[in-house]
């Protein structure tokens, strides 16, 4: 988004081919990253999951993300989309 953020001016955010190509991506991205999630959780059968923190910083980061992606017009949402710079 940072990439998507400096590549755009601000008038041609909403308008643009470029924008929706990196809406694509970001849809793409997120969906790939549940499923690498999903089988992390089910691989480590649950609870050797919630016992390893880098484990639930990825899903704090994907909730987050689903979040953003799902709540697009709240503002404030897309700050918490930085957490996905630190996966």
């Amino acid at each position: 988004n940072a990439t998507q953020a400096e590549y755009e001016p601000l008038s041609l955010r909403d308008k643009s081919e470029a924008s929706s190509i990196f809406e694509v991506v970001d849809v793409g991205l997120t969906c790939f990253f549940c499923a690498e999630l999903a089988f992390n959780l089910f691989g480590h059968w649950f609870w050797d999951f919630f016992l390893d923190g880098w484990s639930v910083f990825d899903l704090i980061v994907v909730a987050v993300s689903v979040a953003a992606l799902a709540l697009e017009n709240v503002p404030g949402v897309n700050i918490l989309r930085v957490l996905r710079a630190f996966r």
